[in-house]
Parts: structure tokens; sequence; C-alpha cells
């Protein structure tokens, strides 16, 4: 299989107290990174079956929007689009929603290491 522009990958989350921003500041919605969290397993997990056993991909930008809040105990849909393939570069559209409205939206870029000659690399 070849990573080509289009696929796309839509998840459901269920935000749970340890998403959220409680333990900051007594407010249980979704907090900001752990959307960008969720947003980042979600493209992982797109990618991943067009990847070698040898291969994986590290997140290297994001623009994230978080456009309203998500209470805890409410689920969210992130849907991440490969917009982009430019040999090991990967450019993604992100839109995630709950049950009622858009809550975030975006660009993230991730690309493609051999796991072995990176791990070196640190």
């Amino acid at each position: 299989m070849k990573l080509r522009k289009g696929i796309y990958a839509q998840k459901s989350y269920k935000v749970t107290k340890k998403l959220t921003t409680d333990h900051l500041d007594g407010v249980p919605m979704l907090s900001t990174p752990s959307l960008i969290s969720l947003i980042e397993y979600t493209a992982l997990d797109l990618v991943q079956p067009y990847l070698s056993e040898e291969e994986s991909t590290v997140g290297t930008y994001l623009d994230i929007s978080h456009l309203a809040p998500t209470k805890m105990g409410e689920k969210v849909e992130v849907i991440v689009t490969l917009e982009g393939v430019d040999d090991a570069k990967l450019l993604f559209g992100v839109a995630v929603f709950d049950k009622t409205k858009k809550i975030a939206e975006g660009a993230h870029e991730r690309f493609i290491v051999n796991k072995s000659k990176f791990l070196k690399m640190l």
C-alpha cells in the first residue's frame, strides 16, 4: 500500500477527567494539550498501516484553533485527512467535532522516520 492524498481517519474519544483542565483550574473541559494528543494519535493511526515495521512518524508542526469547549463525559470525533505527501513529509487537515459543533480545526505535519536511526540521533 502507498500513502496517498485523500485518505482519512475518523476516531471517537470520550473526554475523561484525565483529558480535562480540571487538575489546573477546576474546570472539567477538554484541554488544548489533550486535544492535540488526540489529533496526533489519530494521524499516527491513519498512516501506520502504510509504513514498514521499521518506520514510524514524528510530529513536527501543528496549527490548531481550539474553537469551543467540550465538557467532561462528552465524545469528540477527530477527523484527520492526508492532504499532501512530499517524500517523508506528510501534511494533514484536521477537524474535531463534539455532538453539536466543530470544536477545532487546523493543520498537522508529520515526518516518516526509521525508528532505529531516529533513536540513535537521540
